[in-house]
């Protein structure tokens, strides 16, 4: 499980059942919850304040709106896995989970 922490909403996280879910830093309760995809999501960052970028075991950078509540666009982005993320100002990186690395730039928008 990857999360990550939203000053005024609470924490996201995402996982091997496919769903980001927002939850209540104090109480830890899932306060909202919403499918990703159909295979465990392994890592997530921070596009905007609203907009985020969630990669997963379907090979695809998925771009979700909180505010919405839903995907915007998903984006078939590498031929395995995709285990990790990093923002870097306008790209986005990500890595492969076999034995080797790979490291594809895109443009965030």
């Amino acid at each position: 499980m990857k999360s990550l922490i939203l000053p005024d909403k609470g924490f996201l996280t995402v996982g091997k059942d496919g769903f980001i879910k927002l939850s209540d830093p104090d109480t830890l309760e899932v306060k909202k919850s919403f499918r990703i995809s159909d295979m465990p999501c392994s890592d997530l960052a921070q596009l905007t304040k609203e907009v985020f970028v969630v990669s997963g075991w379907d090979s695809c950078l998925h771009i979700f709106n909180l505010n919405y509540g839903s995907t915007v666009s998903s984006i078939p982005a590498h031929d395995d896995a995709i285990s990790c993320l990093k923002i870097i100002p306008s790209k986005v990186q990500f890595g492969l989970t076999r034995t080797s690395l790979q490291l594809r730039p895109g443009t965030a928008q």
